[in-house]
């Protein structure tokens, strides 16, 4: 970008330090949260272009339930924000250095060849048997996560996502959803046991979905 400089901070917001890959290396994270959150904005888009920029070993693969989901999600605000990644100055662009192919919807980091990949659990099998040419498949973003029904299904991607990495690497696996439900295998085996309700706190900010009486 020659000498325009971009300041991720100022165009993430606060509210996400703790939890940003950086500083959090644990394999699973999970963000519930509205839409005013941002947080499809923030972690299933600028923090898997900081991911790719930032490390030339790691590939993302990102899921939803259904493969055709993505085109209007996940896909075009990822490209939104390769053309822009700030809004506010529309001088600054990672255009030149992604390849977007808009049919097969793959994302190429050029100088590396590393890849931003889009999956539906609609066909598992070809999540299960995905390879990289470059580096390592090392993160997983979920969006919409409460779509996903299946838990066995769920397993099986899940268990893919393995290797030794060299050191210093990690695999990391990021949960994103709105509204949720006691009954969705994620509260099962995410959130039970875990959370104590604040009931000032969920009467105070009516975005927060759930509370168990």
């Amino acid at each position: 970008m020659g000498d325009k400089k971009l300041s991720w901070y100022s165009i993430t917001g606060s509210g996400y330090e703790r939890g940003w890959w950086t500083n959090f290396k644990g394999r699973y994270r999970i963000y519930k949260g509205a839409r005013n959150t941002k947080k499809s904005y923030v972690m299933i888009a600028l923090e898997i272009l900081n991911k790719i920029l930032s490390d030339p070993r790691r590939n993302v693969l990102i899921i939803r339930n259904t493969l055709s989901s993505h085109r209007y999600s996940t896909f075009s605000t990822l490209k939104m924000l390769i053309e822009q990644p700030d809004v506010n100055n529309n001088e600054i662009s990672f255009d030149k250095y992604f390849k977007v192919n808009n049919n097969e919807m793959v994302i190429t980091y050029k100088p590396t060849g590393q890849l931003i990949l889009f999956k539906g659990c609609d066909d598992p099998q070809k999540i299960q048997g995905i390879r990289v040419p470059k580096g390592f498949l090392t993160d997983v973003y979920v969006e919409e996560a409460f779509e996903l029904k299946d838990f066995e299904m769920w397993r099986k991607i899940d268990g893919s996502i393995r290797g030794k990495l060299p050191e210093g690497m990690f695999h990391q696996i990021t949960f994103c959803f709105n509204a949720w439900n006691k009954n969705h295998w994620l509260y099962e085996h995410f959130f039970k046991g875990r959370l104590e309700d604040d009931l000032e706190y969920l009467m105070n900010n009516d975005y927060q979905d759930y509370k168990d009486e």
